[in-house]
């Protein structure tokens, strides 16, 4: 029996957005400046900072390592969200004491570049988009302007999603299906855990630190949800990447993070928006355990709980991969 796939997600008009990609609000904040505003507020909540407290651009420069201008443009998005307030010929201010802001994330705003990449990777894995394709289908179907698909296109080809040959594109090997999916898996449990029983491994204990604090964070959030998917997605390829770069060989990095590359084209898709609160808070413990045997010296622990993770996490998607898209093989 073959289960349709689903239809593709409503997305915004892609005809409305700019000709040359840029963004459609000028306003919006680019992924930089959230970044360093998520770096602001935890230097606020790290140093207890209270309500009122005055933010010097000049200090957090300098505690930060950039220059002025991304932390005044950092402090003006924090503005826009709430936490800042900005008082002529003073500077910017606390307006959120740092135990409000311990559980806060900033998240950065779909941009018509990547509206348009979650469109095409919808489309491919839906069947609505071909695995091998032209601009002018692809203008056709999605009625993007056309600057805007060369730049997406480029995008695509540079991260080893699709491959040029003439006027003709054509989608490489992905997790588009749940065998693939479960051979991901198996070469994720076969290198991963090895990884870190590898006599060279060692995790930056800054690093641990700072993954704890993000899990622990995002696991607060997520009791409210106010946590995004997109957050949540890359905080675990970060989480995996860290450890696989513990190892000490380029070569584990390179296969994870090109894992990581391909999972998100299976992230991007219907299903991963089925993950419930409770699976996401259950690998965030599954990944505060592992942090918990690195921290404390025992590698070869943090080696077998890590392929615990992952065989329930291999199960978990395989589980959501079949309920969604099988038949398509």
């Amino acid at each position: 029996m073959t289960v349709p796939s689903p239809p593709l997600p409503d997305t915004p008009p892609l005809a409305a957005l700019p000709a040359d990609g840029r963004d459609a609000d000028p306003g919006t904040a680019g992924p930089r400046t959230v970044a360093l505003a998520n770096r602001i507020l935890s230097h606020i909540v790290e140093h207890g900072l209270p309500e009122g407290a005055p933010l010097r651009e000049v200090s957090l420069a300098t505690v930060l390592d950039v220059s002025r201008t991304p932390v005044r443009s950092a402090l003006r998005f924090l503005q826009t969200q709430g936490h800042v307030e900005a008082v002529p010929n003073r500077g910017f201010f606390l307006r959120t004491d740092s135990e409000t802001l311990r559980s806060r994330t900033l998240v950065v705003p779909p941009s018509s570049t990547s509206l348009l990449f979650s469109s095409i990777i919808r489309g491919y894995v839906s069947g609505t988009i071909p695995s091998r394709f032209s601009q002018s289908l692809l203008t056709k179907i999605l009625k993007t302007p056309r600057s805007l698909l060369i730049k997406v296109l480029e995008q695509m080809e540079a991260e080893g999603i699709i491959v040029r040959a003439g006027q003709n594109y054509t989608f490489q090997p992905t997790l588009e299906n749940h065998t693939a999916l479960r051979n991901s898996y198996q070469l994720r449990e076969a290198l991963e855990p090895a990884a870190l029983r590898l006599p060279m491994f060692q995790a930056d204990p800054a690093g641990l630190a700072e993954l704890r604090r993000r899990h622990e964070r995002m696991i607060d959030r997520l009791s409210s949800e106010e946590a995004g998917k997109d957050e949540v997605f890359l905080l675990d390829a970060q989480f995996h990447e860290f450890l696989a770069g513990g190892s000490g060989n380029p070569f584990f990095l390179q296969a994870i993070q090109h894992q990581n590359r391909l999972r998100r084209i299976i992230d991007i898709v219907s299903y991963g928006e089925k993950l419930t609160w409770q699976r996401i808070g259950r690998w965030c413990q599954e990944h505060l355990s592992v942090i918990d045997a690195l921290e404390s010296g025992d590698n070869r622990l943090a080696a077998d709980l890590l392929a615990i993770h992952l065989r329930y996490a291999s199960q978990e998607s395989e589980r959501l991969m079949r309920a969604y898209f099988l038949g398509r093989e």
